[in-house]
């Protein structure tokens, strides 16, 4: 490898192209880590871009939709012509397991009407129908999430949106979630991320109310959204009690409707405080590649002092047990529609399109 962008990469990876074209001086071009003899050099980062909306849409015509399409790999489980959209960038909250310290903690939004433009060239030119919004946080400012939904139906697009990404429920209320219903939002996701109070405030600092976690599933499922929820499992000085907490917490929230769980194996970030924790510890390894095992049930690696990989993998299997048991129990209807639609290889969950593509692959379809 020759050149690394830092940081946002629309500016300087035009700069390393003109750089690369016109034989420029490498050390003009900001934001880049190159190769100079048997040296890395590193030259100063490029301010972020402080007003998004004057970057071009991004230029789908040079990727094939339809080879994306063939493959039905999205982030969100999806049904008809989908693109992914991002309306703000970065994250003023202090996660240590999350990488938005990247971004400077800050949070930069698009304008609303920059955002729908977006969407009505996509159902224009590429008969798109369906969005997945991939910020870090969505609904942070709740005046232009109101107006991001009063501009689709201002507009009368037919469109449907989800946000795979999750939405931060301690900035999500009721007359939010209704309006996004109402401009075609069907699926939220939210990330508790733990049931422990202990976890979350003094662990990975996410500050999470739980109650208000409840509040946001409760909204979803009133305005006949699909809800589902993320869990971190596997974090340093995680107890085994505490992993246990949240499986319990994640079977309150399937006893009022959620329609999906994921447990996650924590996985130590570059960039992130815990990851910088843990390599001053001297306890990464030199591969980081073999960290990576989010969706795979049958490898579990532990960062807890307190919880082996056994018991990690399976604590996550139960979970993943009672968390279905619990919504069969309480929730029957939904739970036999997950079963036909898995037949049918129809998906309104992940968890759907996980059993769907295993059945093809297995069967070689």
């Amino acid at each position: 490898m020759d050149y690394v962008i830092i940081g946002e990469g629309e500016q300087p990876f035009l700069d390393l192209c003109e750089f690369i074209r016109d034989k420029r001086v490498i050390e003009d071009v900001s934001s880049l880590a190159f190769r100079k003899g048997n040296k890395i050099k590193r030259n100063p980062r490029k301010s972020y871009i402080e007003d998004l909306d004057k970057l071009p849409f991004p230029d789908r015509d040079l990727i094939s939709l339809e080879k994306y399409y063939k493959v039905h790999e999205a982030h969100g489980p999806s049904q008809d012509r989908w693109t992914p959209i991002i309306s703000s960038r970065g994250c003023p909250f202090e996660c240590t397991f999350c990488t938005s310290v990247l971004w400077d903690r800050r949070w930069r939004p698009r304008s609303a009407k920059n955002v729908v433009d977006e969407i009505e060239a996509c159902v224009k030119k590429y008969r798109i129908t369906e969005f997945h919004f991939e910020d870090e946080n969505l609904t942070f400012n709740k005046k232009r999430m109101i107006e991001i939904c009063d501009e689709i139906i201002k507009r009368k697009l037919k469109i449907k949106w989800q946000t795979p990404n999750g939405i931060r429920a301690s900035v999500t209320d009721k007359e939010t979630l209704k309006k996004m219903r109402k401009a075609g939002c069907y699926h939220i996701t939210v990330a508790p991320e733990s049931g422990s109070e202990r976890v979350l405030n003094e662990i990975i600092r996410k500050h999470q109310n739980l109650e208000q976690v409840k509040n946001v599933v409760s909204w979803g499922k009133r305005y006949g959204m699909k809800v589902a929820a993320y869990f971190v499992i596997g974090l340093p000085g995680e107890k085994k009690e505490e992993l246990i907490m949240s499986s319990n917490y994640a079977n309150k929230l399937a006893k009022m409707g959620l329609d999906e769980v994921v447990f996650s194996l924590f996985i130590p970030l570059p960039g992130s405080e815990l990851y910088s924790k843990l390599k001053q510890e001297n306890r990464l390894p030199k591969n980081l590649t073999s960290l990576i095992s989010i969706g795979d049930l049958s490898k579990s690696i532990s960062w807890s002092e307190f919880i082996t990989n056994e018991e990690l993998g399976r604590l996550r299997k139960s979970a993943y047990l009672k968390f279905h048991l619990t919504r069969l129990i309480y929730h029957p209807g939904p739970s036999f529609k997950t079963f036909f639609n898995i037949i049918r290889g129809h998906e309104e969950l992940k968890s759907e399109r996980a059993m769907i593509t295993f059945i093809k692959r297995f069967t070689n379809r």
